[in-house]
């Protein structure tokens, strides 16, 4: 009804089956032809549609879906075969950020054991929260379990602050304070008072080491929010009522990939796919790149 009301074309819906089949296999072909080698940080993550876990891999930077996969578990033997799919793309970040969940860890240990696999922070703060709110009790003692994972970040922003603060020649604390004093906002009293006192200890030095603690903590992730962000762009289109295969999941994969941001609050991806800004090339539309003709209006 639609197509004959809207568009005055009549097609039966074993044609329409026909060219979804189509188009999830050129989609497919499309995902080896991705160089992964310039991906340096990802984000990992499943979301279950019918009680069977999707596994997603996300670029931290471009936000490109590197791997997207229905399966029927997320055991130890399911995740490395996705890693060693991966790997013959060129994939091997130096940073993965996931909840930690027992078969990724074991994946990344046996096939990317030089990749830094970080707990991610989403999982911990929100595990507060809810401790704070239900388990008062027993705040104290969940946040001593986890401190090892909550302070992972931490050791790692201490080693960057401590080269920081050996090419200034003032001490790591110097660094740290300054850091503290960046995370007031800037048209704030609070900043300007504490930034004039650092300013006065550190000089000139104060706006430049101000600089690179700022780009630190920003090369620094800390939260895999990158693949929750993928996972609820998929949501809509993880139909409870419906059965999904793993062809079709590739073109949900392709589409997200190939789709422009609408918005970003970082400049290099506003107005770009995430494929884009994985490869820095442009590409046609999606629907073109899939063989298809977009429709245009009559004049």
């Amino acid at each position: 009804m639609l197509l004959n009301d809207v568009f005055d074309s009549q097609m039966s819906l074993g044609t329409i089956l026909n060219i979804n089949d189509a188009a999830c296999h050129k989609a497919a072909e499309y995902k080896a032809s991705y160089c992964l080698a310039s991906v340096k940080q990802s984000a990992s993550d499943e979301i279950y549609h019918r009680n069977k876990p999707h596994l997603a891999v996300v670029d931290v930077t471009s936000r490109y879906c590197a791997s997207l996969a229905r399966e029927d578990g997320r055991d130890a033997e399911t995740g490395p075969i996705h890693l060693l799919a991966l790997i013959e793309q060129g994939f091997d970040p130096d940073v993965n950020i996931s909840d930690h969940g027992s078969g990724m860890v074991c994946a990344f240990k046996q096939i990317l054991p030089d990749t830094d696999h970080r707990f991610d922070h989403f999982h911990l703060i929100k595990a507060c929260k809810e401790l704070v709110r239900y388990l008062k009790n027993n705040k104290k003692s969940s946040l001593t379990h986890q401190k090892e994972n909550l302070l992972a970040a931490s050791h790692v922003l201490n080693q960057e602050f401590q080269q920081i603060a050996a090419r200034y020649r003032v001490t790591a604390q110097d660094v740290w304070d300054v850091c503290y004093v960046t995370l007031y906002d800037i048209q704030t009293h609070k900043y300007h008072n504490k930034a004039d006192a650092l300013a006065s200890q550190l000089e000139s030095r104060f706006e430049e080491i101000e600089e690179e603690v700022l780009s630190a903590m920003a090369a620094t992730p800390r939260c895999s929010s990158i693949v929750e962000n993928f996972n609820s762009r998929l949501r809509p289109y993880l139909d409870p009522r419906k059965q999904i295969t793993s062809k079709r999941l590739e073109l949900v994969r392709f589409y997200l990939n190939h789709q422009v941001f609408l918005r970003s609050e970082h400049s290099y991806m506003q107005g770009k796919t995430p494929a884009e800004v994985l490869t820095g090339t442009p590409h046609p539309n999606w629907l073109e790149m899939l063989g298809f003709e977009r429709f245009k209006r009559a004049a």
